[in-house]
């Protein structure tokens, strides 16, 4: 089924047993690790709320930014790709945004930026337009790709 199996198999134990599977059990989880606590009841609400703030603040905010940034790295390498390139299609808009650096550089020089939430609006305004750019790229590929 498509290697779908994990997938499935993921889903149905959310279902099954919610209280060690479920999202806010795994949440709860953390946090009461970073509290240094076996249950939320060892806690007072300040207590628990901090930790949970610093949790979602410092590591899955972090978290999810990175596999963002993964993302991303795939979708830039793919438009700058030759096969992109000789195609034509992106390359004004590209040599506009970024006057000939390649979308890769870019993106290893304002990811740092991004985490630690200083950067400029210019360059927050490129990686956006680039981020559309591949938006489009990945739309145009799965409607080339598709019968109709």
């Amino acid at each position: 089924m498509m290697n779908m199996n994990e997938t499935i198999d993921n889903l149905q134990n959310r279902i099954k047993y919610p209280e060690t599977h479920g999202v806010s059990a795994k949440l709860t989880r953390e946090i009461l690790k970073l509290a240094n606590a076996s249950t939320p009841m060892k806690l007072s609400g300040l207590e628990f709320n901090s930790a949970a703030e610093k949790y979602y603040r410092d590591i899955l905010r972090v978290q999810y930014m990175n596999e963002a940034f993964e993302f991303l790295e795939s979708d830039f390498k793919k438009i700058d790709s030759w096969k992109i390139w000789r195609e034509g299609y992106y390359n004004p808009a590209l040599l506009a945004i970024l006057d000939g650096n390649s979308t890769s550089d870019f993106l290893l020089k304002v990811k740092k930026e991004v985490m630690n939430e200083s950067i400029s609006v210019d360059r927050l305004r490129k990686l956006i337009y680039l981020t559309l750019l591949t938006i489009h790229q990945d739309m145009n590929e799965v409607n080339t790709s598709s019968p109709e």
